[in-house]
């Protein structure tokens, strides 16, 4: 009877680890240093707080291209001179001007890292601007035909 008793102790025992067994053989999901860029509150992005943005969108239906700018105004959270901000990989950055003066920026999957001239101080209001160029408003359908990506309205339809 005891005999019993251990072997059924066991069986459940076992029987009991083999799905958290599974679950530790289980892949873990990757992640991409994109993800991590995107997804990951680092002091390059939490260096600030946006107060205000203002888009200016020009769209070009004849041509069918879109381009604009943004102006960024926000409070410094901390002292830095270099933050980052996101943008699609898809949207190009032209320039970035900070104080009338263009200032170096880098490119990183879906972020964009800008560098000032000099140190941003903790509470202080400031902003700067980037654009982009016009670029190809239309996606690619499966079938390999180009088709507007805005809605059909009669200020952005194709015709």
């Amino acid at each position: 009877m005891t005999q019993k008793k251990v072997l059924l102790t066991l069986l459940v025992l076992l029987g009991s680890l083999a799905p958290a067994a599974a679950q530790l053989l289980q892949s873990k999901p990757t992640f991409t240093r994109a993800d991590s860029l995107r997804g990951g509150q680092t002091p390059l992005r939490t260096c600030y707080d946006i107060n205000y943005y203002h888009l200016d969108v020009k769209l070009d239906p004849a041509r069918q291209f879109i381009s604009g700018s943004n102006l960024f105004r926000f409070t410094a959270t901390q002292d830095f001179t270099r933050l980052q901000f996101d943008l699609f990989a898809n949207l190009q950055v032209e320039k970035v001007l900070y104080q009338g003066q263009e200032v170096p920026f880098t490119r990183e999957a879906n972020a964009v890292f800008v560098t000032f001239p000099k140190t941003i101080s903790k509470g202080s209001r400031d902003e700067f601007w980037c654009s982009t160029p016009a670029i190809p408003s239309w996606r690619k359908r499966r079938r390999g035909t180009a088709a507007w990506s805005l809605p059909r309205t009669p200020w952005a339809s194709p015709g």
